[in-house]
């Protein structure tokens, strides 16, 4: 399973076993780091635990940019049948749930940019900009967090 620049194959839809120490996942052709279409469901085992990495990389910020390659370090146990509801979920989730999860935020964000302008018109100096431009930082902090959590997640990751 590798990336590169957005575009390869990941694994989604993970549910892990404590007392074996494997986990199922399946494994989807993505663009752009979306799910597009379901390859196999798969029994692995993870090579090295994702929890135990940072939950922030700079190979991981560089491939939300689209400049890294990425690839897991699983050992594929045994092919399962694809889950029709994990598929479900999986789509649900990435084209729903992602763009609630961001967007809302997002108008959230540029609802009060637009408010604080309003309010302080056209007289605002540097501080006031800072004011204006600090809902747009806050939530680009927002969003790198929430990319960077998927990302971990789709590698395994159970925090």
């Amino acid at each position: 399973m590798s990336t590169l620049s957005g575009f390869g194959t990941m694994y989604f839809g993970w549910r892990h076993d404590e007392e074996s120490g494997l986990g199922e996942a399946t494994q989807w052709v993505v663009a752009l780091f979306m799910p597009v279409w379901p390859l196999a469901r798969h029994e692995l085992r993870l090579l090295a635990d994702p929890d135990d990495e940072p939950a922030v990389s700079w190979a991981g910020l560089l491939s939300i940019g689209g400049a890294a390659a990425l690839g897991d370090q699983v050992e594929v146990v045994r092919e399962l049948p694809v889950d029709s509801r994990s598929v479900v979920r999986t789509l649900l989730r990435a084209y729903v749930g992602l763009p609630l999860l961001l967007g809302v935020p997002l108008v959230a964000a540029l609802g009060l940019v637009m408010l604080l302008d309003g309010w302080l018109g056209d007289s605002a100096g540097a501080f006031e900009m800072t004011l204006i431009a600090l809902p747009m930082l806050i939530y680009a902090g927002y969003f790198f967090a929430v990319i960077a959590t998927l990302f971990h997640r789709s590698r395994g990751g159970r925090k």
